[in-house]
């Protein structure tokens, strides 16, 4: 068989093989994360008109988001150690099966409880990620695995600018949510036979029994952690109820570290996951997930405001949809400008230059935000580099990984993206809610440039958690060779 092609399993018949190149497997790999796209993508628009249709309030809006969120950080983990004990392959058909019935249900959901069961059977798709980063790195030669993980990153962040477009299209020409819903449901359900007939499995697998222990402990202080950050607007961030469940999160979490450093098979490997050389990556994706979530909402209100305020160009769902389409699209492009670059410069330096360039974009975005050209611009820089860096981080991480254990570490690194998104939402309303402009209820201007400005620093740790393991270990050769 040729060293570039990734045999797959003639369906019904186990001893026969057939080939497929990996151009072919890539590409429908990233047709899956491209679906995943505009499943995440398109829910916000269309979230006004599904209130009003199932009579549910404001409140009620924010558990449709809420509910996706707790099921990927919960079952993230979980999935991707199952995947490393039983099939990447087999794992991925199940996620698919899922995430395809909670679509049709989201569509056509009668009532708010089933639109709710259907955002949790989509949070499964979190998983999907890692798990293809785990097949992609047993069934592809080495020299191609990197550029495979940037065009699987690349396709999710394009997927979800195109379902925000496709929903704010679709609900321009249709009223009904349900129309704009069908688009995500269609897309998933013709993933299925992808991963059926042309996915190959994966050869690596790890001999242990699955962490049932610490995967309910991690679940419970996720769960905690992110309902608590989500909720501490309405609870009141010196509430009891918000205490409670920061309480819970840290005593769950605890409970969980203690138990993971005394098995011998754990489900996430602490200490591999605190090594020199992989904790500076868990970090720097929390902090690539402030500026790939934690902003969305704020340039939205953003370019939906009244130009009144003084800011703002005042655009309806379509219009909003046209102007965060090129943030996708520059992500898409950065995250293929990194697997071009790192062979010549070093995974790690272009992930270092990509933070310092989405810093850049926050800080011109911060002066020059009065024309909308000058917000596409800015945002256009920033993300080039968030695309870059959202591609560099898993692919680093999996070469300092071994090949068992390639869906759970990145099962990990997708969580600490997720929770720093999460973070990041819950202190961007913050600061939004308590920066009003004259006369209330808006935010003022300064708030959104407080906001960009947060992003860009943070960004700028990242670049210094990337650059300085590799000035220590430079600095140590130089110190072995005198």
């Amino acid at each position: 068989m040729p060293n570039n092609a990734a045999p797959v399993r003639t369906p019904g018949s186990p001893g026969r093989v057939r080939t497929l190149s990996p151009g072919l497997l890539v590409a429908l790999l990233v047709y899956v994360e491209i679906s995943s796209g505009v499943i995440q993508g398109s829910i916000s628009p269309v979230l006004p008109a599904l209130g009003e249709r199932l009579g549910v309030d404001a409140a009620g809006l924010n558990w449709v988001s809420i509910c996706q969120l707790l099921s990927s950080a919960a079952c993230v983990p979980v999935l991707a150690q199952l995947g490393d004990l039983y099939g990447h392959r087999k794992l991925l058909r199940i996620t698919l099966c899922c995430v395809a019935v909670g679509t049709v249900l989201v569509a056509l959901a009668p009532n708010y409880p089933v639109l709710l069961a259907g955002r949790v059977l989509e949070g499964l798709l979190a998983v999907w990620l890692p798990l293809e980063f785990a097949i992609v790195r047993d069934r592809l030669p080495q020299e191609r695995t990197a550029p495979a993980i940037a065009k699987l990153t690349g396709g999710l962040v394009l997927g979800v600018s195109l379902g925000t477009l496709l929903a704010g299209v679709v609900s321009h020409l249709s009223p009904d949510p349900r129309v704009a819903l069908a688009v995500p449901a269609v897309l998933t359900l013709s993933c299925l036979p992808i991963a059926w007939l042309w996915v190959p499995e994966s050869d690596s697998r790890k001999r242990e029994r699955a962490d049932v222990l610490g995967a309910v402990l991690l679940t419970l202080g996720l769960g905690a952690l992110l309902v608590g950050l989500s909720q501490g607007r309405r609870l009141g961030w010196t509430s009891g109820g918000f205490a409670a469940l920061m309480l819970g999160a840290v005593v769950a979490l605890g409970l969980w570290a203690v138990v993971e450093l005394r098995r011998e098979h754990p489900m996430v490997d602490l200490r591999f996951t605190v090594r020199r050389d992989v904790l500076p990556l868990y970090v720097a994706a929390l902090v690539v997930g402030v500026a790939l979530f934690g902003t969305q909402s704020a340039l939205a209100t953003f370019t939906a405001a009244d130009p009144a305020l003084g800011y703002g160009f005042g655009y309806a769902t379509l219009g909003v949809a046209l102007v965060t389409l090129p943030v996708g699209l520059s992500q898409f492009v950065g995250s293929h400008v990194f697997g071009g670059v790192v062979s010549r410069l070093g995974g790690r330096r272009v992930i270092a230059g990509a933070f310092a360039l989405a810093a850049a974009g926050y800080v011109l975005l911060t002066v020059a935000h009065l024309e909308v050209w000058q917000v596409v611009v800015a945002n256009v820089v920033a993300g080039v580099g968030v695309g870059a860096v959202i591609a560099g981080l898993p692919t680093v991480l999996v070469d300092a990984t071994p090949k068992e254990k390639t869906g759970i570490a990145t099962g990990v690194y997708q969580v600490s993206r997720n929770v720093g998104g999460s973070v990041a939402g819950a202190v961007f309303a913050a600061v939004l809610a308590a920066m009003p402009a004259t006369g209330g209820g808006a935010p003022s201007e300064d708030a959104y440039q407080t906001v960009w400005l947060i992003c860009a620093g943070l960004l700028a740790v990242g670049c210094w958690v990337i650059v300085m393991p590799a000035r220590r270990r430079g600095m140590a050769a130089v110190q072995a060779s005198a």
